[in-house]
C-alpha cells in the first residue's frame, strides 16, 4: 500500500489590491485628526507605484507619480483632480504625509546577494544584478494600469470556470505587458500544475527568475513544483540557502528531502519548524510522513493525529494515517480515514487507490 506521494505543503499566498491600513496621527482629534492611508500589495507583487495618502477634513491627497488632490466635500467621487489648481494646497497635503511612516514595504523586489548568486550558480540569473525599484514614474501609476488589474481578475475568474486556455491567454498578456508582474507567474504556473502540465508550471516560474522576479514566493512556489515533478535534487539546491527562518520555504525544502529520500536531513527540517511553531499542522503532517517512511510507527502516528487534531480537514495527513493503520492491522479505521480524505480532497488519487486496492 503506497504512502502519499504529495505532501502536505501551505495554500498559495493571496494577493489583491487591498487597502492594507489607515490610522490617526495622534496630533489630531476628532473629525480635524490627519489619517494616512496605503495599499502596497500591487508594489511587492507587481512593480507598481506604491499608494500612500492622507485625508484632513474634507481634503484628500493621494501620493503617486501621477499626483491627486480632491475636495470631498464638494466633490465626494474624486473626479476632480486640484494638484495643478491649488499647488500650494497640494504641497501642504506632502508637508503633512511626510508626518507618517512612509518608509517602502519591509520586504523588498528582490533577494539578497546571496540569494541571486545562489540562482545565478544553477543558470537562472546572469551576471548583472536585480534591485528594487527605487523610482517610479507614470508608467508604474496604478491608474495608467487599470487595464491590466482587470486582464488579471478576468483570468482568475475564467480559470475558476475551467476556462484554462483563456485563462493561460490573459496571465501570458499581462506578463508580455509587465515582465516583473510576480503574481503573473504564480497564477500562470498554477494554471499549468492545477491542469496536469508540470513542464509549463515549471517552465514559467523559471523565466519569473530569469526575468529578474525573485521573491521569496516565486522561488518557494519553483521549489515545490520541481521537488513534486521528479526534480528533488534541484529544488533542494535552489532553497538550502534560503532564509531558515521562513517556514513556508522549509517545508519546501523538507519536502524535497523527504522525495530525494533523505529522510534524516527531512526529519531535521521539520522538527526546526516544529520549534517555531508547535501548532503547525503541515510540518506534523509532513514529519509524520518522513516517520512513517522510516517505519517509526508510534512516532508516526502521534505526528498525523496531531495534524489532524490541528487542522482537521487536512486530507493527506488522513491518507498517511489510513497507511499507517493498514500496515498496523486496523483495516476498518484505515478505510475511514481514506474515505475522510476523498471527502476532504476528491483529488486524492493515493486514497483513493489504497480503497480500491483494501476492498
Amino acid at each position: 500500500r503506497s504512502v502519499p506521494h504529495a505532501l502536505g505543503v501551505r495554500p498559495p499566498h493571496g494577493s489583491g489590491m487591498s487597502l492594507l491600513g489607515a490610522f490617526a496621527d495622534a496630533s489630531g482629534t476628532g473629525a480635524d485628526a490627519p489619517s494616512y492611508f496605503e495599499a502596497m500589495t500591487p508594489t511587492l507583487t507587481r512593480g507598481w507605484a506604491p499608494l500612500r495618502g492622507v485625508i484632513r477634513g474634507g481634503e484628500k491627497y493621494i501620493d503617486l507619480p501621477i499626483p491627486e488632490l480632491y475636495d470631498l466635500a464638494d466633490d465626494p467621487g474624486e473626479s476632480r483632480n486640484l494638484v495643478a489648481k491649488s499647488p500650494d494646497l497640494a504641497r501642504a497635503m506632502v508637508s503633512l504625509l511626510k508626518q507618517f511612516d512612509i518608509s517602502p514595504p519591509r520586504r523588498g523586489q528582490a533577494e539578497s546577494a546571496e540569494t541571486l548568486e545562489r540562482l545565478r550558480s544553477l543558470g537562472y540569473v546572469g551576471g548583472g544584478s536585480v534591485s528594487a525599484k527605487s523610482r517610479y514614474t507614470e508608467a508604474d501609476d496604478p491608474k495608467r494600469l487599470i487595464e491590466l488589474e482587470q486582464m488579471m481578475n478576468r483570468a482568475a475568474e475564467a480559470f475558476a470556470y475551467r476556462n484554462s486556455d483563456e485563462a493561460i491567454a490573459l496571465y501570458s498578456e499581462v506578463i508580455r505587458r509587465r515582465p516583473d508582474t510576480e503574481d503573473a507567474y504564480r497564477k500562470l504556473a498554477l494554471v499549468f500544475w492545477r491542469t496536469g502540465r508540470p513542464r509549463e508550471a515549471v517552465a514559467t516560474l523559471e523565466s519569473a527568475v530569469r526575468a529578474g522576479v525573485t521573491q521569496s514566493e516565486v522561488l518557494i512556489k519553483l521549489g515545490q513544483y520541481l521537488a513534486e515533478s521528479g526534480q528533488p535534487a534541484k529544488a533542494i539546491a535552489l532553497l538550502e540557502g534560503h532564509p531558515d527562518d521562513d517556514p513556508d520555504a522549509l517545508i519546501v525544502l523538507g519536502n524535497a528531502y523527504t522525495i530525494a529520500g533523505r529522510l534524516p536531513e527531512a526529519r531535521r527540517i521539520f522538527t526546526r519548524v516544529l520549534e517555531q511553531n508547535p501548532d503547525d499542522a503541515v510540518a506534523h503532517e509532513n514529519l509524520g510522513v518522513v516517520q512513517l517512511r522510516s517505519r517509526q510507527e508510534v512516532a508516526a502516528e502521534r505526528s498525523l493525529r496531531r495534524a489532524i487534531e490541528l487542522d482537521p480537514r487536512r486530507a493527506g495527513a488522513h491518507t498517511a494515517l489510513g497507511v499507517l493503520l493498514a500496515s498496523t492491522g486496523r483495516r476498518d479505521e484505515a478505510i475511514a480515514m481514506w474515505t475522510r480524505a476523498l471527502e476532504l480532497d476528491p483529488s486524492d488519487e493515493n486514497a483513493r487507490h489504497n480503497l480500491q486496492a483494501i476492498r
